[in-house]
């Protein structure tokens, strides 16, 4: 590799179980298979290097891969937080970047509350919460095959009971269940306003919204949320902090959101 590729080459990755993913400059492309083995003899542990390729879109928010290196699967099984995770990759979003805010969350949850996750996915949220409070957690998700992976992680994690799935769109699964809310979890980073309203409908009078979005910073956040549930009929006080960064102007972002 000449000096200029060396100096746009990827210094960081992330790992799903075994699988390391990488995202590529366009000018390295043809250097792909070099940099996925050159992953493989450096981290002993991967067995699949696979390249983004493209954004996260949709409505089931699933990205791209191209094979570099290894066993050319998606399906992996990883382990975070004491928890572990049945993930296929080419079917379903999975980000372990958020490992350490999803600790933050359980560990801010009682024993006694009862939380619904309303883009639940795999369950990396709604079981991470229940493993490591023992709260009650419905968990929604829209995606067939995110939703066949959170039951099969539910059992895999011995939460049975625990964790409750919900197969379908949380503005409608939510209304057949004959309970409020004391937290409610909204990770839909891409459009989570609109879904505001179905949250606040199934929360308790007094309770807790965690909103994750985008915006250039967490004063930003804070207005957007606090502006939009108070055009919705609702007391809140709202802080909001920086998670990580998506683009130079643009980061992902959460809004703790106390509802009084």
């Amino acid at each position: 590799m000449t000096d200029e590729e060396l100096k746009d080459a990827p210094s960081s990755f992330d790992i799903i179980g075994d699988i390391a993913v990488v995202h590529l400059p366009e000018n390295l492309a043809s250097k792909a298979s070099l940099i996925g083995e050159a992953i493989l003899r450096v981290q002993r542990s991967v067995r699949v290097v696979l390249g983004e390729s493209g954004r996260v879109e949709g409505t089931y928010r699933v990205r791209r891969y191209i094979h570099l290196a290894g066993e050319e699967r998606t399906q992996t099984i990883h382990r975070e937080n004491g928890c572990l995770f049945f993930v296929d990759l080419s079917r379903v979003y999975y980000t372990p970047r958020l490992s350490g805010e999803r600790l933050r969350i359980a560990s801010l949850v009682s024993s006694d509350e009862v939380v619904a996750d309303m883009f639940a996915g795999v369950g990396p949220f709604a079981i991470t919460i229940a493993k490591r409070s023992g709260a009650l957690v419905y968990a929604s998700e829209l995606n067939p095959a995110a939703y066949e992976l959170l039951v099969k992680n539910i059992e895999a994690n011995r939460l049975s009971g625990r964790v409750t799935p919900l197969f379908g769109d949380c503005r409608e699964v939510f209304r057949d269940v004959k309970r409020r809310f004391d937290r409610v979890i909204m990770n839909f980073p891409s459009d989570p306003l609109s879904f505001l309203s179905t949250a606040l409908t199934i929360l308790k009078e007094k309770g807790t919204i965690h909103l994750y979005g985008f915006a250039e910073s967490p004063d930003d956040w804070e207005r957007l949320v606090e502006d939009r549930v108070k055009s919705l009929g609702a007391s809140c006080s709202v802080s909001a902090k920086r998670l990580r960064p998506i683009s130079p102007k643009k980061s992902l972002h959460v809004a703790d959101v106390e509802i009084n």
